[in-house]
């Protein structure tokens, strides 16, 4: 397994959120995979503050076993001298590398040796979100920072990535030595929305893909264009919406059952049946269920210290 630097650092911190990403969601590259098992799906909700802020919250697994890694702190120091620092509590856990800073609640599977963690904020090069809205006016500061006008187009898109993303629960396999813990991202726990990456190869040069790094994101490329949505994912359906690029123009609904097979870091499937799908994709079919294989994770995985 290969030792990311501080870019695993920044695809942990929501990497959509900033687009910033060690583990690309966005390459052209071919998987396979299968397995056999299922497992529920996470159920999510939201509410907004008086500030008007909508606030989304996942439903964790609950902790099964012994909480290994309570109480402990462990770092890796980079080639530029910076330091990354992962320090847990009961049911919290908070990533430091200089004035970036990610907090998560999480849960653990000590027997299965998996953490499943949701993030609650963020902090990134000078950027704050805690909530969806936070997420959203990112969003608008960076694209109006490269001279790109806010659209509500835009705005639908990325609340419904933001709600993706602070609802999403990202998996991670561990390894605890006497002392070190080696975390590997993108283990498929068998629900959806899932930040572990799904993919097949379609028509017209194009594919269907969970994207890998991305809380519920599905792409589908045809014929040269990108379609990017966050559908809802839940007892075996889903439904949203569709947009040309990401939030540049809407596409129009997507809607379809789903199937999932096996856990782990590789040979899981998911399998999708469109039953209805914007009229501009042409290569993908309504009514034919597609299989997609999971993509890799070994370029995922981080070695840190214990700190004494």
């Amino acid at each position: 397994m290969k030792k990311l630097h501080k870019a695993f650092l920044l695809s942990l911190m929501a990497a959509s959120l900033f687009a910033l990403s060690a583990c690309s969601d966005d390459d052209d590259s071919t998987v396979s995979g299968n397995d056999n098992s299922t497992s529920s799906p996470v159920s999510t909700s939201g509410n907004s503050d008086d500030s008007g802020s909508t606030t989304v919250s996942a439903s964790l697994p609950e902790s099964k076993g012994t909480n290994e890694l309570s109480g402990k702190k462990f770092s890796v120091t980079e080639s530029d001298n910076s330091t990354i620092t992962w320090e847990f509590s009961d049911t919290t856990a908070k990533v430091t590398n200089g004035d970036n800073v990610v907090n998560y609640r999480y849960t653990y599977d000590s027997t299965k040796k998996i953490i499943n963690l949701v993030y609650t904020s963020i902090t990134l090069d000078g950027k704050s979100a805690s909530s969806v809205s936070d997420f959203v006016n990112v969003q608008k500061q960076i694209s109006e920072a490269a001279g790109k006008t806010w659209t509500s187009t835009m705005e639908a898109y990325y609340t419904s990535q933001g709600t993706a993303n602070f609802s999403t629960p990202d998996v991670f396999k561990y390894e605890l030595g006497e002392k070190t813990l080696t975390l590997t991202k993108f283990y498929f726990s068998g629900t959806l929305p899932t930040t572990a990456g799904f993919k097949l190869s379609t028509t017209n040069s194009g594919y269907i893909e969970l994207t890998q790094n991305s809380a519920g994101r599905i792409k589908i490329k045809d014929n040269g264009t990108k379609y990017y949505g966050h559908p809802t994912f839940s007892n075996g359906s889903f439904s949203g919406t569709m947009y040309k690029g990401k939030g540049e123009e809407t596409a129009g609904a997507i809607e379809g059952t789903y199937t999932t097979s096996g856990t782990g870091l590789s040979g899981c499937t998911v399998t999708l049946t469109f039953t209805s799908l914007p009229s501009s994709i042409t290569g993908v079919e309504t009514g034919k269920a597609y299989q997609l294989g999971q993509s890799s994770s070994e370029d995922c995985t981080l070695s840190l210290a214990l700190v004494e």
